[in-house]
């Protein structure tokens, strides 16, 4: 039996638009300062851990079953072998509506991250390596290059904020679980509905459950799921 651990908080940047009541601030940007950082789109979904073999929990390590985690729990059931001993897969399970109705999504599971057996992320690269190999969707990249402040504030006026939720920014390298909460932080948009600290979002999404779409239910990622349907 693998090891559970819950996925840490990601604190907000000192910009973000919405911060709930219980939520973290990052308190300094000076540990980014001369790094190499991805920024990537904020997904409007549950975080969900998986381990070898396909064994799964979303943010509360204890979990019920529901039907808004049945594709994702089918995705790790199909490739959860292939996960190394020892290391957690987390994914943001957008296969129901939150905040957002995606209507053309290329997967209901994105790979946010990897850690491994020592409990330190992956860096960007090998994370993007893994994707590929097991033919998994990661969220959009806004941005790859050395912290700058001005560039990150930028991309909010880029972005679609009825369409998208924020972004998150952290390092390219890899990251020891301890460091997380200093090297990764999030932008989140204005009136974005919050978790509480249960993790339950505050309107209670998951009574009244409505799916999102793929942008062809024949053709998804990963691709054995096409498979199967």
């Amino acid at each position: 039996m693998e090891t559970r651990i819950k996925h840490p908080s990601t604190p907000h940047l000192p910009w973000s638009q919405e911060v709930a009541g219980d939520d973290k601030k990052i308190t300094t940007l000076a540990p980014f300062a001369g790094s190499e950082i991805w920024v990537s789109e904020k997904m409007d979904g549950e975080s969900t851990t998986g381990y070898y073999p396909g064994v799964m929990h979303a943010r509360s390590l204890d979990s019920a079953h529901n039907e808004t985690r049945d594709w994702i729990k089918s995705m790790m059931t199909g490739m959860g072998y292939q996960f190394p001993r020892g290391w957690r897969f987390v994914f943001e399970n957008v296969a129901y509506y939150h905040s957002i109705n995606y209507r053309s999504l290329p997967s209901f599971a994105y790979l946010l991250m990897i850690w491994n057996e020592q409990n330190v992320r992956l860096a960007y690269d090998d994370i993007c390596e893994w994707a590929d190999k097991l033919d998994l969707a990661m969220p959009a990249l806004l941005y790859r290059g050395i912290f700058d402040e001005d560039t990150l504030k930028e991309i909010v006026n880029n972005m679609d904020l009825t369409q998208q939720e924020g972004y998150v920014i952290s390092i390219t390298d890899p990251l020891p679980f301890a460091d997380f909460s200093r090297l990764t932080a999030k932008f989140v948009r204005k009136g974005h509905c919050q978790p509480n600290k249960e993790g339950e979002a505050v309107s209670h999404w998951l009574k009244n459950t409505y799916p999102n779409e793929l942008a062809d239910p024949t053709n998804v990622k990963p691709a054995f799921m096409a498979r199967q349907r």
